[in-house]
């Protein structure tokens, strides 16, 4: 009931719905890792545990995706539940 009036709720925020947009029509990873970025005002080359500078631009382009070990890392260093990139992308699969 809940998640219902959320999301109708948030259906009707313009800024929203093109977040998720853009987040369902690129790869997950890209989308987690730009929305990452833009929270903590990070560039590429701001993750050493991903690699250098190519290649977050690669996960970026979403032309690779993120090893196990750099999501592992990644959820510790922002204190994200790794299940969090699981649900995405089931939730990307069910809706497209």
């Amino acid at each position: 009931m809940l998640s219902g009036a959320i999301y109708n709720y948030e259906s009707q925020i313009p800024t929203l719905i093109a977040f998720e947009r853009q987040a369902m029509s690129s790869g997950l990873h890209s989308s987690m890792l730009w929305a990452l970025m833009d929270q903590h005002g990070l560039s590429d080359d701001d993750f050493p545990e991903i690699g250098g500078p190519e290649e977050v631009q690669r996960v970026l382009r979403s032309q690779s995706m993120l090893k196990r070990e750099s999501l592992e890392a990644l959820c510790r260093r922002f204190q994200l539940c790794p299940d969090l990139f699981d649900f995405f992308a089931v939730y990307a699969t069910a809706n497209t």
